[in-house]
């Protein structure tokens, strides 16, 4: 008898383990928009809140993003993305000219909405963020 309960036991155990009630994680995606804007290119990264286990993340392509394996919680999220050019052709007379464009727009850490502390729930979920440049970060107007 104590026989067939260790094997149910064991096989119970591996069942469960199986359909995702260990240490999995779960799977958020939404979208992410910078001055109401899909942000084109970037990352997402999710840290627990509490400092205990790995930050994971994902890449940001048209203003979506799917991140796997993110610890239920609390958990810090940051999105960040960097300045980059693409060469635009432009004629000028018979020559044709490289010049650089911005493709990319620069997200801060400290832009409103970036790096803020949201609930991760178990499973799968849906978190949209919406980031502002913030007023430290935005530049200059020129001189007059």
């Amino acid at each position: 008898m104590s026989r067939r309960i260790s094997l149910a036991g064991v096989i119970l155990s591996i069942a469960l383990l199986s359909s995702g009630c260990g240490d999995g994680g779960s799977s958020v995606s939404g979208t992410v928009t910078f001055n109401n804007q899909p942000l084109e290119k970037g990352q997402i990264n999710f840290m627990p809140a509490d400092g205990k286990g790995n930050p994971v993340g994902g890449t940001i392509s048209g203003g979506k993003y799917k991140v796997t394996k993110v610890p239920p919680g609390k958990c810090k999220v940051l999105v960040s993305s960097a300045l980059s050019s693409a060469p635009v052709a432009s004629s000028m007379g018979d020559a044709v000219k490289e010049k650089a464009k911005d493709t990319t727009v620069e997200v801060m850490p400290n832009d409103e909405g970036n790096s803020k502390e949201h609930d991760i729930a178990s499973g799968s979920s849906t978190l949209d963020l919406a980031i502002r440049t913030a007023a430290s970060s935005a530049p200059t107007p020129p001189k007059k």
